[in-house]
C-alpha cells in the first residue's frame, strides 16, 4: 500500500511540474522541466562566490587541507570494499558489511526515512557544490553557471567552472576544486556528529569506543516515545523519563526491560529519574497487538548512558535528532563515495589531475581506464554479493 501511494504521489508531482514548466515565464526564469527531470540554471554566480571566497586565509587553508582529507576519504573507501570482499571470500562471510546505494522510494522506503532524506539532501549538496564553487574562483577559475536539478526522485546540484580555464589551471588548483565538494562534506558530518554525541538518544549507536569518551555506563532506560493514551501516557510517564526500576528490580539496559517478560495485565512498579528526583509509578500491562501473551505498557525507549562531559546533555526533540542523523549519515557517506575513483564522481578527476602531473598523456588515459575499471569492479561486487545473500537492503 505504501508502495503504491509512494508512485502515485511521484506520479501526480510530476504532471503538476511538467504542466508548470510549459510557461514561457517559468523558462525566462532559467527552469528547465522535461519528463522526469527538472533544472533550474543561472550564471549570475561568480559574483555570489566571489564574497564567499574573500576570507582568502581561512579559504586558503581549507584548500590545503581538503586535498589531505580527500586522500584519506579516497583510500579508507577503497580499503572498505577490498577489507569487505576479503572477509567474504576469506573468513566465510565473518565480517562483511552489506553494501547498498541510497535509492529514494527503491533502498528508502519509509516514510519517515524519506522525509528526513529530502530534507537533508539539499543542505548536502548546496555545501558540497558551494565548495567547489568557492575554491574555483579563489583559483582563479571563472564559474559559468550553477544550479540545482531533479531526475525522478533524486536531487542534485552542481557548479559548472569554465572549460577552457579549468583545463589551463594548475594541477594543484585542479586538486583543490575537485577536493574540496567532499572534504566540505566530511568537515560537516564531523560537526554534526559533535551534537549528535551529546544527546544520550545516540549514545547506543555510537561504537564502545567513542561512546566511553562522552558517556558513563548504562544506568537505565531512557523513554523516547509515549503511545497515546496507553497505560504509560495514563500513569504519567514522560518522554525523557528514565526508568531505573521495575518492582524493585534493577534495570541498566534496554535488554535488562526486555529479559523481565512482563504479562498482561500486570500490575507494575517504575520507579523513574525525572529532573534529578525519583518518583514512584503504579502501571498495569495491556495485551501486545504481536504477541497477546505479553504484557506492555505502551512507550518506547533505549538504553541510557548518562553524559560524561556534559551532565545535562542536549534532549532532541526525536524528529529533530532524525534529522540531524540523517544530515550526518548522508553528509559523511556521500563525500567519501564522492572520492571513489569513478567517473563522473570528483574521485576521478581528483585522480586524474594527480596522474597529469606524473604521467604522459596517453599513459595517463590508460591509468585512468584501469582505475576507473577497477574501482567499479569492485564497487558492483560488494553490491552483487550483499543483494545476492542479504537481499535489497531498505530502510
Amino acid at each position: 500500500m505504501i508502495e503504491t501511494e509512494l508512485i502515485l504521489t511521484i506520479l501526480i508531482f510530476w504532471v503538476i511540474m511538467f504542466i508548470i514548466g510549459r510557461w514561457k515565464k517559468v523558462k525566462q526564469k532559467g527552469l528547465e522541466v522535461k519528463p522526469f527531470f527538472i533544472m533550474y540554471k543561472t550564471n549570475r554566480i561568480n559574483d555570489f562566490l566571489d564574497r564567499l571566497s574573500s576570507h582568502k586565509k581561512f579559504w586558503n587553508v581549507f584548500a590545503k587541507l581538503s586535498i589531505f582529507i580527500s586522500v584519506i576519504a579516497m583510500i579508507f573507501a577503497l580499503t572498505f570494499l577490498l577489507r569487505n570482499l576479503y572477509n567474504y571470500l576469506f573468513l566465510k562471510s565473518e565480517g562483511f558489511a552489506q553494501v547498498a546505494l541510497l535509492l529514494p522510494g527503491v533502498t528508502i522506503q519509509t516514510p519517515t526515512a524519506l522525509t528526513n532524506f529530502f530534507l537533508s539532501l539539499p543542505f548536502i549538496l548546496i555545501i558540497h557544490e558551494g565548495a567547489h564553487g568557492i575554491i574555483a574562483r579563489l583559483e582563479k577559475i571563472k564559474v559559468k553557471s550553477g544550479g540545482i536539478l531533479l531526475l525522478v526522485t533524486l536531487i542534485g546540484a552542481f557548479v559548472e567552472p569554465d572549460q577552457e580555464e579549468f583545463k589551463k589551471a594548475r594541477n594543484s588548483s585542479k586538486l583543490k576544486v575537485f577536493a574540496a565538494g567532499s572534504s566540505a562534506n566530511i568537515i560537516f558530518s564531523f560537526i554534526i556528529l559533535i551534537f549528535l554525541t551529546l544527546t544520550p538518544t545516540f549514545a547506543p549507536a555510537l561504537p564502545n569506543e567513542v561512546r566511553t569518551i562522552f558517556y558513563n555506563e548504562p544506568s537505565g532506560l531512557l523513554v523516547r516515545i509515549i503511545l497515546p493514551n496507553s497505560p504509560a501516557e495514563n500513569s504519567g510517564l514522560e518522554v525523557n523519563d528514565v526508568i531505573i526500576e521495575v518492582n524493585d528490580r534493577k534495570i541498566k539496559t534496554l535488554e535488562d526491560y526486555i529479559n523481565l517478560n512482563l504479562e498482561p495485565n500486570q500490575l507494575i512498579k517504575l520507579r523513574v529519574l525525572r529532573g534529578g528526583s525519583s518518583i514512584l509509578l503504579n502501571v498495569e500491562t495491556i495485551p501486545s497487538q504481536i504477541n497477546k501473551s505479553r504484557g506492555i505498557i505502551g512507550f518506547g525507549g533505549i538504553t541510557f548512558y548518562p553524559p560524561r562531559l556534559f551532565p545535562n546533555g542536549i534532549y532532541w526533540p526525536m524528529p529533530i535528532a532524525l534529522f540531524l542523523f540523517w544530515v550526518w549519515f548522508l553528509s559523511f557517506n556521500i563525500g567519501l563515495f564522492n572520492m571513489l575513483p569513478i567517473y563522473p564522481l570528483d574521485g576521478d578527476g581528483f585522480i586524474n589531475a594527480i596522474l597529469s602531473s606524473k604521467f604522459s598523456d596517453r599513459n595517463r588515459k590508460v591509468l585512468r581506464v584501469i582505475i576507473n575499471v577497477f574501482t567499479m569492479l569492485l564497487l558492483a561486487i560488494n553490491l552483487l554479493i550483499s543483494i545476492i545473500n542479504y537481499g535489497l537492503l531498505t530502510i
